[in-house]
């Protein structure tokens, strides 16, 4: 994997789709890190690049936006300390959480819907 302090190369990604891709590691852009970003992605020839922005940095998205980058999607990661009972006990009983194993039909259907035109090859 080739790193920079601001952009990786994703090896398996490359290698899965036939481009060479990478990633910005970071979710903040200034005018100065997109410079280095462009010259990075040049050097190693990255033809597809992942920025994943903080949303609520209006700054980055405009920066972003300015020079080429599509909006995809929204990902929201959320997160709950499974160690911390009081976590739990927050839920009122009736909407309490169950966790389980995804099913195989599950996840045949995510992962179709997630590789698209390559799911068959």
């Amino acid at each position: 994997m080739v790193e920079s302090d601001f952009c990786q190369v994703l090896d398996w990604d490359s290698q899965f789709f036939g481009y060479r891709i990478g990633r910005i590691t970071t979710d903040h852009l200034t005018p100065e890190l997109i410079s280095a970003i462009f010259d990075w992605s040049q050097d190693h020839k990255i033809d597809c690049l992942y920025f994943l922005a903080d949303c609520g940095d209006f700054p980055t998205i405009n920066l972003a936006a300015k020079h080429a980058y599509h909006f995809v999607g929204v990902q929201l990661t959320m997160q709950l300390d499974l160690r911390q009972k009081t976590s739990l006990s927050l839920l009122p009983p009736e909407n309490a959480m169950h966790i389980r194993f995804a099913t195989r039909d599950e996840l045949s259907s995510h992962l179709e819907a997630f590789l698209g035109p390559w799911s068959n090859q």
